[in-house]
């Protein structure tokens, strides 16, 4: 009898040790799998990060810098811009682009959102001017193309474009100084904020938007980029980072 319950005990020994061993072999194997995924997920993250951070800020970025591309500027989510390198040189941005074909007369949200196809006319949005301007210096350039006399036009750049954010009522923070001697009104509405037809930001009795288009309205100026007249081909208005100069 001694010798069995010598012989059970040793048995009994012998399974715990294979058992533990079982549960050892399982947990390497479940830590391994464990730092697989864990390896396979942060590589993910890294490459998602890293392909957001090719993209550049501004067209300025890209090598053939025309037509429709995706930018990311720092604070914001990835999104798609019209880049324009033959209107006034390399490197814009198209932030307003009329052609006659969009309706401009707009409330709130449609401009702070931006509204249009980049292929046509199209306004970039309130939300995305200011991420742009806020990141780094920007230049602006404006123009107006009429009909007759056969592609004439009016143009002007100006130095340092800025624009507010949404608790400033989008307020055209600045210009800078202008190379000609078009468009002066624009000058006078400098700390304006960002009037549409069911938000009038311009401390006027009438509301200068309804019925035409949002724009920074002030008292006594109701001049605008934004407002399609007779005779008018195109209208645009382009951004660029100031570091090109």
């Amino acid at each position: 009898m001694d010798q069995l319950k010598e012989a059970l005990d040793h048995n009994r020994n012998i399974m715990s040790e294979i058992n533990k061993k079982i549960i050892k072999a399982d947990d390497l194997i479940s830590h391994s799998k464990l730092k697989e995924i864990a390896n396979e997920t942060e590589g993910f993250q890294v490459n998602c990060s890293a392909e957001d951070q090719d993209l550049p800020s501004n067209c300025l970025g890209f090598e053939n810098g025309e037509g429709i591309r995706q930018i990311k500027v720092p604070g914001a989510k990835k999104f798609y811009v019209m880049c324009d390198s033959k209107t006034a040189g390399p490197g814009w941005t198209v932030v307003l682009r009329n052609l006659g074909n969009e309706n401009f007369n707009r409330n709130w949200t449609s401009y702070k959102n931006g509204f249009g196809s980049m292929d046509s006319s199209f306004f970039v949005g309130l939300s995305r001017l200011h991420l742009m301007t806020q990141s780094q210096p920007h230049e602006l350039f404006i123009a107006i193309y009429f009909k007759h006399p056969l592609h004439s036009q009016f143009t002007n750049s100006f130095d340092n474009f800025i624009v507010g954010g949404a608790s400033q009522g989008y307020r055209l923070e600045s210009i800078g100084n202008p190379t000609s001697s078009h468009f002066p009104f624009i000058q006078s509405q400098v700390k304006a904020k960002f009037t549409t037809f069911d938000s009038n930001n311009a401390g006027t009795k009438i509301n200068y938007a309804r019925g035409t288009a949002g724009w920074w309205f002030t008292a006594g100026n109701k001049q605008s980029l934004t407002q399609w007249q007779i005779g008018y081909e195109k209208t645009l208005m382009l951004i660029r980072p100031k570091m090109y100069l």
